[in-house]
C-alpha cells in the first residue's frame, strides 16, 4: 500500500510541473547563441556566412517579428580576444597566434540586409547572410 501511495504522490507532483513546459513565458526575446564566433574561409565555397539568431520564451511563433541588429566595431577589443583565447576548445584553438583582433571593414562584406531581418511565421529563427569580397591587395 505504502509503494501505491508513493506512486501517485511522484505522480501527481511530476504533472503538476507540466505546465512550465507547455506555456509560453511572460516575455519573448531574440539572441544570438553564439556570440563569438571563428570562422574559416575556402576559396571556390562561396565565401559565405549564415549568421542566426533564436526566438526565446514561446513555443511556436504566432505573428511575424521584426530583428533589428547594428554592426557595432567598438565590441571588437582585447578583452574579446582575451575572452576566446580562454574559451571553448575550438574558439580557443582558432585563435593561438592572434595577438591583436580588428573589425572586418565593411568593404570586404555585404549583408542580406543591413539593418533588420524578419522572423516570419511559424519559424524560431532567422539568418542573416553576410557575402565576403575576395580582394586582392599589391
Amino acid at each position: 500500500m505504502k509503494k501505491i501511495g508513493v506512486f501517485i504522490l511522484l505522480a501527481a507532483g511530476l504533472t503538476s510541473c507540466y505546465d512550465e513546459y507547455v506555456k509560453d513565458y511572460d516575455y519573448d526575446g531574440v539572441y544570438f547563441p553564439y556570440q563569438e564566433n571563428v570562422r574559416t574561409f575556402v576559396v571556390g565555397e562561396g565565401l559565405k556566412i549564415d549568421v542566426g539568431a533564436v526566438l526565446a520564451g514561446v513555443l511556436e511563433n504566432n505573428k511575424d517579428r521584426v530583428v533589428r541588429y547594428q554592426i557595432k566595431n567598438d565590441l571588437v577589443t582585447p578583452d574579446a580576444l582575451a575572452r576566446m583565447k580562454s574559451g571553448q576548445n575550438y574558439i580557443k584553438n582558432s585563435v593561438v597566434g592572434v595577438n591583436e583582433l580588428l573589425p572586418m571593414p565593411a568593404d570586404y562584406y555585404s549583408l542580406s540586409n543591413s539593418e533588420e531581418v524578419h522572423m516570419a511565421e511559424p519559424l524560431l529563427s532567422m539568418r542573416i547572410l553576410l557575402n565576403f569580397f575576395l580582394i586582392r591587395r599589391h
